[in-house]
């Protein structure tokens, strides 16, 4: 990522990769038992005794009754092994969701919705949805011909009518029994449900006193506590004091009624108690992040987490503190089992984990244990990315609410939804086959969907369990996922691996043929599929000597665009090209400007970042993952450590923040007019679509006629792509044909055209899905539910599929082998070593990593 870099657009296709990259499908709980609780941990984590239900050993036969049910055998990947066949006595959970909404004002032109509240109230569910609206043609020419260096409640009044607040009362079933809108100034903070079915809620409005000279004077906040039958009927309202107001700030407050009737409230920076009215009776003030507060055995916490940086280690460290019913002092402080991305959530006061890591847990943090409810395997749901509230009325039965967006900005319709699941007495997909498919440290959200739609289809041969390779969460991110993805290799080796690799394309080590199937066998075959019918270049990018071992489903390209009146018509080049070419634009002219989504700590302008660019696009000719060996100590690698040395630094931070000063521009790229005027001759180019930092971005520099290049590499190679999900089938699996079953799936056309309507994100391999996918793109441009910095027409489609079809080579960043050099190459920077001797001391290095892996 260019740190130097304040434009807009580097944000657009950067939060695009994060959002592809966090999406987490993570469905498994990986849990270490712990001795004792009361054990203090400098730089190890505590971690909680754990109640499962007890899991299924190994079986042959789909009758397999004389298997002992209590019986759990763990792997070296802390993930039970389960039945090769499932049994009619495994846990499963059947699912019903529904939508809940409530219906839009049509008297005024609808623009977006958002859910910011929902809760449970006893067994009815209560949401809180804001509406927004678009001013008429006469509300806005009203609204301008006000003078507003005066005091206005007109201008207060047209404004409110863009916003309305309402509440809705629904069934456990999704029945609408009543809502309630809001006035059009009355603002909806709060929400929380009492035991006895009644809903308490806050809300702020601001008034305003016109007759007062002053702005600050003129404005002031009510905040109101009301209570609603389950019914919806107003029952009691009070106004807060000052006091408790300027307590509440903008915070939304979580609110635990007590067993005396007062309220413990958590803003975010105060716990407070407060009497039924609302009026203060304690307050503490409490600012730490990631805190909830709760109730357990007649007593009250509060539940936060703390990380600190030890050593270039993140230490992480959760703590709970009780809270004193009277005066809300704190006491008791104690460390208890960490969370690391957890979202805790308290149902009737009590305390749960639910996320994509642990699934939903029943969580004392008092005893520091965890009981496992349900495990997203034993659902047909894809995991939620997140979940508002919680209601578990036993083991068998539990309901939450989550949400689905679709659009992104003011467009944006985010709706309610209510799922319940239930324990079946018979699990109805005994006897069928299980096969697992594993990432390392991430996945994605749309590959969960596919998967959750696959275990739904009769016709299926098995049935496809997610889990994530852990890895120690004090590292950094990227040695997360490298040790993530050697400790996959080992369990895969040693027969305790997944039968398919779920986005691992970038770790070079797995594509042997002695760790995965090659693909072409299965694509060629007689399940196979019509290769004309895809991208077929973009498989081919992805071989390593002939063979497919990992397949791309989705793809962002990646290369340089360049000014064409300084580089001259080229297609493609190699590394001694790239230098003659570069030389001779002397010194007025910069190489390279831009960002890389592949670059964590480093820009491209660097020679640090320069060097690892050139590296990833090339990576194979450096590793060969067959034969177990690299080829760092060579000329061409040598060649790269000079070249980026000679070229990278050229634009030191200095001259781009300059640049960027000259270049401030609201609505076009900067790095894009820098090369259109020649200011460098090239800037990287980066993009999945055509909306979003993509295509259109590019389309119309010089002239329409910009060139659009692959990273030069020895060979000459031109554009590149990178996986945005992948997928490729063990060479250890006893179930290869059932997991090619499942990629088949994936495969399909209907797959195809779900992965090229969803997000942000890829380019899909399907030929047809692409296409339909880039004209629902443009037609979300149009409706406002996409955004661009340029035009996005019709005419693009053609222009960026002969790009995509241009694609012949693939990006592995082998965050292992990046390591290493980025290690090592400084000391050839800085002076301190020869190009000989950086290259034989990472040809050391890289080359016992590599041979290890045999």
């Amino acid at each position: 990522m260019n740190h130097y870099s304040n434009n807009s657009k580097t944000h657009h296709f950067i939060s695009r990769k994060l959002i592809r990259v966090f999406a987490l499908f993570l469905s498994a709980t990986m849990i270490i038992p712990l001795t004792s609780c009361n054990k203090k941990s400098t730089d190890q984590t505590i971690l909680p005794t754990t109640i499962t239900h007890p899991k299924p050993t190994d079986s042959d036969v789909p009758t397999a009754d004389t298997n002992d049910p209590n019986s759990t055998e763990e792997t070296g990947n802390d993930y039970p092994v389960q039945a090769k066949y499932i049994r009619a006595t495994d846990d499963f959970y059947s699912d019903n969701t529904v939508s809940m909404d409530i219906p839009k004002d049509t008297s005024r032109k609808f623009q977006g919705q958002s859910v910011p509240f929902m809760a449970f109230a006893g067994d009815t569910v209560v949401l809180v949805y804001h509406k927004e609206y678009e001013l008429t043609r006469q509300e806005e020419d009203e609204y301008y011909s006000l003078d507003h260096t005066k005091h206005s409640a007109r201008s207060i009044e047209i404004q409110a009518l863009r916003n309305q607040y309402s509440l809705a009362f629904f069934t456990l079933d999704g029945e609408l029994i009543s809502s309630l809108k809001m006035p059009n100034q009355v603002n909806i903070v709060g929400l929380f449900g009492t035991k006895d079915g009644r809903v308490g809620v806050f809300t702020s409005q601001i008034v305003y006193d016109t007759s007062t000279g002053s702005i600050d004077q003129a404005q002031k906040h009510i905040t109101k506590l009301s209570y609603f039958s389950a019914g919806g009927k107003l029952l009691e309202e009070y106004t807060l004091d000052d006091d408790v107001q300027v307590l509440f700030g903008d915070y939304y407050s979580e609110v635990i009624p007590m067993e005396n009737g007062n309220l413990l409230v958590y803003t975010g920076a105060n716990i407070l108690i407060l009497d039924s009215s609302g009026k203060a009776l304690a307050q503490v003030e409490f600012k730490l992040p990631s805190s909830t507060i709760f109730t357990q055995d007649g007593k009250y916490y509060v539940v936060y987490t703390e990380t600190t940086l030890k050593a270039d280690r993140d230490s992480w460290h959760t703590y709970i503190q009780e809270i004193d019913p009277d005066t809300a002092k704190l006491k008791n402080m104690k460390e208890t089992y960490t969370l690391t991305g957890e979202r805790v959530i308290t149902s009737d006061g009590h305390c749960f984990t639910v996320g994509q890591r642990d699934s939903i847990c029943r969580s004392d943090f008092v005893n520091c244990t965890v009981e496992t409810i349900i495990e997203w395997s034993n659902t047909n749901l894809p995991p939620p990315e997140s979940i508002a509230a919680l209601k578990v009325v036993s083991n068998d039965d539990v309901y939450f609410l989550h949400s689905t967006t679709e659009g992104t900005g003011e467009k944006a319709v985010t709706t309610a939804c209510l799922t319940h699941l239930h324990k079946e007495a018979v699990n109805p997909y005994a006897g069928k086959k299980t096969i697992y498919v594993a990432s390392c440290v991430v996945g994605n959200e749309d590959f969960d969907k596919l998967l959750a739609e696959y275990n739904k289809r009769p016709e299926s041969k098995a049935r496809v369990i997610a889990y994530v390779e852990g890895s120690d969460i004090s590292m950094d991110y990227q040695k997360q996922r490298s040790t993530a993805a050697d400790r996959m290799l080992l369990n895969m080796k040693s027969g305790n691996g997944p039968d398919i690799l779920l986005n691992c394309s970038e770790f070079g080590q797995f594509n042997s043929r002695d760790v995965l199937i090659d693909l072409n066998t299965y694509m060629d075959g007689p399940n196979g599929i019509d290769r004309s019918k895809y991208f077929d270049n973009i498989f081919r990018s992805y071989e390593v000597d002939g063979k497919l071992y990992q397949m791309p489903l989705t793809v962002d390209m990646n290369g340089l665009v360049g000014n064409p009146d300084i580089l001259g018509r080229i297609d493609s080049w190699t590394i001694d090209d790239f230098d003659k070419k570069m030389d001779s634009l002397g010194t007025q002219t910069l190489p390279l400007l831009g960002s890389s989504s592949n670059l964590r700590d480093y820009s491209v302008s660097e020679p640090m970042g320069l060097l690892l660019e050139l590296l990833f696009h090339d990576m194979g000719h450096y590793v060969n993952y067959s034969s177990y060996t690299t080829n760092f100590d060579c000329d061409d690698f040598r060649r790269l450590l000079e070249i980026s040395k000679k070229y990278g630094g050229r634009a030191n931070p200095d001259t781009i923040q300059q640049l960027f000063e000259e270049y401030d521009d609201m609505f076009h790229d900067a790095y894009c007019l820098m090369m259109q005027d020649g200011v460098c001759s090239m800037r990287t180019f980066y993009c999945g679509g055509l909306t979003n930092g993509g295509f259109a971005q590019y389309a119309g520099l010089c002239h329409g006629d910009a060139l659009f290049l692959g990273w030069p590499t020895s060979s000459g190679k031109g554009l590149s792509s990178e996986a945005g999900i992948s997928v490729g089938i063990s060479a250890y699996s006893e179930c290869p044909d059932e997991a090619w079953d499942f990629v088949a799936f994936l495969l399909s056309p209907e797959s195809q055209s779900f992965l090229s309507g969803v997000h942000w994100g890829g380019i899909c391999i399907h030929r047809e899905s692409e296409r339909d996918g880039l004209l629902r793109e443009i037609e979300e441009y149009r409706n406002g539910m996409r955004q661009s910095d340029e035009p996005v027409t019709n005419d693009q489609i053609d222009r960026f599929i002969t790009l995509i079809e241009k694609i012949d080579t693939s990006i592995h960043t082998d965050p292992t082998i990046a390591e290493i050099v980025a290690e090592e190459a400084p000391a050839f920077f800085n002076g301190q070593k020869s190009a000989d001797e950086v290259s034989r001391i990472i040809q050391d290095r890289a080359g016992r990593v590599i041979a290890e892996m045999k």
